[in-house]
């Protein structure tokens, strides 16, 4: 009996195999495996453990609650949120509010009242929301989940947690969010030059910082112009110390700006200028090089510490030559005033006679008598001594004749 080719495939694909996947004919569109399912997952199969694996992986480097690490938390929770197709709004007074972004405009008690119409239900919004409450706290250390259980009661209805409180709490916790809080950001959007030291003149961190700034102000409910930002990172980029950049900065973008002629230039676009420009002089391997006029001024300070460092040398000299020369003269001085040293004297010809002893006395065989004027015992006698003409002023108590000779020869008698 001939078999019929059409029934036979009509039959095939009412009954495929059970090892062949079954191709849809019409795939849904969806940027993300999450985003494709539309209702609940089932997680009892294969593929839906699959989704709730990938969804709640913890991030790598745990969170603990440091304020100045918030905002990198904060934005790696975003990227999961993308993936995972959660949804981080919840409506306030008919207002849809997005919590991530814009937490600090929303209270506790707000985002407990949308967690318990979620939480209490069996849908996919129950899913997702249970979803980012595990993948939230396996993405914190342990000392910060301790320190969250003391307001579990702030996230959680029935035992069961609300993914969003959760996030609010983890905020609440790492912040203290007051009027204080939005001034002080607001003051260092006022200060970005000052961001522009900090970051060792690199424009791409610097950029980023004033992103933080901005987004940690617009979440909590503050609010800046952009030709006001764009006030304040003209003010940044103009305190950069590469010279060249500074002068972009000022002539191809700052005054045609203020001239009309980039009318639809904001904040993202003066940042994405400034930091092609970073880039391009970076690559080139002149960023931070010194220009010509910059060149020149450090030649002429360097000629100029070279002069100062001659004349200093040479004042130096002068007081060294100074010194030397008033050291002799003191040495001059001296020798002059001490020609009778009594140096290298045996003891005995130190010793004055006591009173009423006598002024003469042999030693070895020689006379010496005590001259007052030496404070020696000497060979001569204290009336011959010529230390004694020398003070006195009377050219008559001079010895002459034979006393002069006498006096001659034992000139160097002490």
């Amino acid at each position: 009996m001939a078999t019929n080719p059409t029934a036979q495939a009509a039959q095939a694909a009412a009954n495929p195999p059970t090892n062949q996947p079954v191709v849809n004919p019409q795939p849904t569109f969806a940027l993300t495996p999450s985003k494709a399912i539309q209702g609940i997952i089932d997680y009892s199969t294969k593929f839906g453990a699959t989704i709730w694996n990938n969804n709640t992986k913890p991030l790598s480097e745990k969170y603990n609650l440091d304020p100045k690490t918030l905002s990198g938390f904060l934005a790696l929770v975003k990227e999961r949120v993308e993936v995972a197709g959660w949804d981080m709004t919840i409506d306030v007074n008919g207002t849809t509010i997005d919590v991530l972004t814009h937490y600090g405009t929303v209270s506790t008690e707000q985002v407990k009242q949308a967690g318990l119409l979620v939480t209490t239900g069996q849908d996919r919004a129950a899913q997702n929301s249970y979803q980012l409450a595990h993948f939230l706290r396996e993405s914190l250390t342990e000392p910060a989940k301790m320190k969250l259980a003391v307001k579990e009661t702030d996230y959680t209805t029935n035992g069961v947690t609300h993914g969003l409180s959760l996030l609010k709490a983890i905020i609440g916790a790492a912040t203290i969010d007051t009027r204080y809080t939005i001034v002080h950001i607001k003051k260092q959007i006022g200060s970005l030059s000052q961001e522009m030291l900090a970051n060792d003149n690199n424009i791409i961190n610097f950029n980023a910082k004033a992103n933080m700034l901005e987004q940690e102000l617009l979440a909590r409910g503050g609010t800046i112009s952009d030709e006001d930002l764009m006030l304040h990172l003209f003010e940044g980029y103009t305190s950069c110390s590469d010279a060249e950049f500074v002068r972009y900065i000022e002539k191809n973008i700052w005054q045609r700006y203020l001239d009309n002629d980039l009318p639809d230039l904001d904040s993202k676009t003066f940042m994405t200028r400034a930091a092609d420009k970073y880039k391009q002089r970076l690559e080139a391997g002149v960023w931070l090089q010194p220009t010509p006029e910059q060149k020149q001024i450090v030649a002429l300070s360097a000629e100029l510490d070279k002069m100062k460092k001659k004349r200093n040398d040479k004042q130096r000299g002068s007081k060294a030559k100074e010194g030397e020369s008033g050291a002799n003269d003191e040495k001059k001085r001296k020798s002059k005033n001490h020609k009778t040293s009594k140096k290298g004297y045996p003891d005995w010809k130190l010793q004055p006679p006591n009173s009423g002893d006598p002024e003469t006395k042999t030693v070895k065989d020689k006379i010496f008598h005590w001259c007052p004027h030496h404070k020696l015992w000497t060979k001569h006698k204290p009336d011959e001594c010529k230390k004694k003409y020398n003070n006195e002023s009377d050219e008559k108590l001079k010895p002459t004749g034979l006393t002069a000779l006498v006096h001659t020869e034992w000139s160097d008698d002490e």
